[in-house]
């Protein structure tokens, strides 16, 4: 009898969480049989579909904010940023020119919004080791990218 009487239990507790499933969870789209049930699934997937992709973008949205937020809260990281921010805008001040885009030195009114071509020169060896630099990083990070695609990850 004690058996049955735990069977008997089961089966009422079993019961009651279907119960609170289908009052949680159910409605008449959730039904698993039926006409009406499966028109309403059809039609509500595109909504779903679209929630999940929102929710995934705002995950990601929020992940990113995060982390920026987190970076605000320690001053290395600004004295960095602004100290290479300042560092490049020196060299860019020194070794960078407007190149004239017309013989005469006045420009007509027409003229003022032209594109404006800026020319870099410079003998300093560094330049040279940098620009090598630069070319070896965007080749690594393209043939990351190709890895990535080859095995499936999410490409950069």
């Amino acid at each position: 009898e004690a058996e049955m009487a735990t069977a008997e239990d089961l089966a009422s507790m079993r019961a009651i969480r279907m119960q609170a499933y289908k009052e949680k969870y159910g409605g008449p789209c959730r039904r698993r049989r039926g006409r009406v049930a499966c028109a309403c699934a059809v039609l509500t997937a595109p909504l779903v579909i679209a929630v999940t992709v929102l929710r995934y973008l705002l995950a990601v949205a929020i992940s990113v904010l995060v982390a920026l937020l987190s970076a605000l809260l320690y001053p290395h990281f600004w004295l960095g940023f602004f100290a290479a921010s300042a560092l490049f805008g020196r060299m860019a001040w020194q070794i960078c020119v407007e190149v004239p885009t017309s013989l005469g030195s006045q420009r007509a009114p027409e003229q003022l919004m032209a594109p404006l071509r800026i020319s870099c020169e410079t003998d300093h060896s560094w330049a040279q080791e940098l620009r090598g630099v630069a070319w070896s990083a965007l080749a690594l990070v393209a043939q990351g990218r190709e890895l990535a695609a080859e095995t499936g990850e999410l490409a950069l």
